[in-house]
C-alpha cells in the first residue's frame, strides 16, 4: 500500500505540472490532487524536492531494466536517453527550475556506471589511477553531453548521442589506455 501510494503521489504531483509551474505547485496541491492528508505526503518526501528527485529516479533510472553491464551498457544508455526523450515535455518544463549541481548529481552516478561497463576489462592492465583517469573522462563527456542535450532542448535525438558517445569512445579509448600504459612503463625506468 505504502508504494502504490507513493505512485500516487508522484502521479498527482506530473498531473498538476501540466497545469502550472514547479514555483506554483504546493504541498497541499499534491495531497488535495490525490486526496490524502499531508501527513502522508511527509510519510514518503521530505519535501517536493524530494518527490522531484523520487520522481525522476523512478521514471527514467527506472528505464534501465536490471544492473548495467559489460554486456548492455549500450541498451541502459539508450533507454534511459529514450525514457528522458519520451518524457521531453515534463522535463523541458522541469528543466529550468533545476540548480545545475542538482542535474549534475543525477546524472553523475549514471554516468559512471555506464563508463564502468562499456571500458571494462580493456583498461585492466592499467593502475587504479590510470583507470580512474580514464573513468573520470569518459564520465564527464556523459555529463557534458547530457547537460548540452536539456540545453538544446531535447532536440537531438537519443541514437545519435549515443552513437557520437559510442564513436568518442572506440576512436579515443585505445590512445588513452595505449599513452596511460606508455607512462607506466616511463616511471618504472
Amino acid at each position: 500500500m505504502s508504494k502504490l501510494t507513493e505512485r500516487a503521489l508522484i502521479e498527482s504531483f506530473f498531473t498538476l505540472l501540466k497545469k502550472r509551474s514547479l514555483k506554483k505547485i504546493t504541498v497541499s496541491d499534491i495531497t488535495n490532487e490525490c486526496g490524502v492528508n499531508r501527513m502522508t505526503f511527509y510519510y514518503h518526501f521530505e519535501n517536493i524536492n524530494d518527490l522531484i528527485q523520487k520522481a525522476f529516479e523512478k521514471r527514467f533510472l527506472g528505464a534501465i531494466s536490471g544492473e548495467i553491464n559489460e554486456n548492455n551498457w549500450r541498451d541502459a544508455f539508450l533507454e534511459l536517453y529514450r525514457s528522458i526523450y519520451q518524457s521531453k515535455d515534463f522535463v523541458k518544463k522541469l528543466y529550468p527550475e533545476f540548480d545545475i549541481k542538482e542535474l549534475i548529481t543525477f546524472i553523475t552516478p549514471v554516468a559512471h556506471s555506464l563508463v564502468k561497463c562499456a571500458i571494462g576489462n580493456r583498461a585492466s592492465q592499467l593502475n587504479a589511477e590510470s583507470k580512474n583517469k580514464i573513468f573520470q573522462f569518459y564520465q564527464c563527456s556523459i555529463v557534458g553531453s547530457f547537460l548540452y542535450w536539456l540545453e538544446s532542448d531535447l532536440n537531438e535525438n537519443p541514437d545519435k548521442i549515443f552513437s557520437s558517445f559510442e564513436e568518442l569512445l572506440e576512436s579515443s579509448l585505445p590512445a588513452l589506455i595505449e599513452k596511460c600504459d606508455e607512462n607506466k612503463r616511463n616511471a618504472t625506468f
